[in-house]
């Protein structure tokens, strides 16, 4: 009885042991799968920095798996839809919509669904000559720390002043694709932008049409919005006011007031960390001519990714009931009724 007893003891020990071990294989196994969580080193964030982002909405990481599975279901259900999209990809969806199911579905339809309306905004492969264009005019630079509000600072500055060649459109669809990789690859509670317009000439906004500008905001308010924390603009030229004007009528009036007009750089140390700011402001951070460099390297890279993503469009026959309505699409019905008759 004794030598059973030690037996049945030994067999325990093992059996905790066991045990231990194969919590420890899990956990592991999953705090690698959570640092392989769609990270860049140009963009950075930590496990503690998504863990104090899901507490701003009253979330934490074991809510996840139901809220995505509830998505992905949603999504296998909706025949006209492409595919079905990575849980990482879901869960940022639902970040940018605060964790709200029904808004997350109408965002992630959206997203498909204007490729083919606004196809203007979605055919340029960030690696073909027109974005290479682009970005040897002006910089769209994503600052790779996030501020102590976890809010991911972008910069946007001219970055060629004598060139004619720039041209809105194309602009848009190159912030669209640094969207597309942070779709996959980005963490934060807000988006701040930096406008830097010196030397801008009132030739280059001209390019920014009432109708370009109304296709920007569909694209913002229907499939990216609820993450703007700022839009701040330095350096602003005298005959800017007109164009300033023109973009707050274009915005809905929570976003119209998040606008903010400085004197000059200066005031940004008011409200941005000399860490998160590149060299081009006094900061510690890479210049923005570094950071674009890297963020070539980065699309480089991604370029099956694009690849991918030119042939994602919405079988609209297969649609169960209608996404946008008449005045979503006011001023844009033409492409829509293209989207049709094709």
């Amino acid at each position: 009885m004794v030598q059973v007893h030690l037996i049945t003891n030994k067999y325990k020990v093992n059996c905790v042991r066991y045990v231990l071990s194969f919590t420890n294989i899990i956990k592991t196994s999953f705090e690698h799968i959570e640092l392989r969580m769609s990270r860049l080193e140009i963009l950075k964030y930590t496990t503690d920095d998504r863990k104090h982002i899901l507490e701003k909405y009253e979330k934490t990481v074991e809510d996840l798996p139901e809220d995505v599975n509830t998505i992905r279901e949603w999504i296998k259900n909706q025949p006209h839809l492409p595919e079905i999209l990575e849980d990482d990809v879901i869960e940022r969806f639902m970040l940018l919509n605060k964790f709200r199911i029904e808004v997350t579905k109408q965002k992630i339809d959206a997203y498909y669904s204007l490729r083919s309306i606004i196809p203007e905004f979605y055919d340029k492969n960030p690696n073909g000559e027109l974005i290479r264009d682009i970005t040897n005019i002006v910089h769209f630079v994503p600052l790779p720390k996030l501020t102590e509000e976890y809010h991911r600072v972008v910069v946007i500055k001219p970055r060629d002043i004598t060139s004619d060649a720039f041209d809105a459109v194309t602009y848009i669809a190159h912030t669209i694709n640094f969207a597309e990789i942070r779709l996959r690859h980005d963490y934060y509670f807000k988006e701040v932008h930096i406008y830097d317009l010196g030397g801008v000439r009132i030739g280059n906004l001209a390019k920014f049409t009432p109708s370009v500008i109304k296709r920007a905001v569909l694209l913002l308010d229907k499939v990216f919005s609820n993450v703007v924390g700022g839009l701040h603009f330095i350096n602003v030229p005298n005959f800017i006011d007109t164009f300033m004007v023109l973009l707050k009528s274009t915005l809905k009036p929570k976003m119209a007031n998040m606008v903010f007009v400085h004197k000059g750089a200066e005031s940004l140390y008011e409200m941005f960390s000399k860490e998160v700011l590149p060299k081009d402001y006094g900061g510690n951070e890479r210049s923005l001519n570094e950071l674009s460099d890297e963020w070539k390297k980065v699309f480089n890279n991604y370029d099956d990714l694009f690849q991918k993503l030119s042939k994602m469009k919405v079988n609209e026959e297969l649609r169960q009931k209608p996404l946008f309505d008449e005045d979503d699409l006011f001023g844009i019905q033409g492409n829509f009724k293209k989207l049709n008759v094709d």
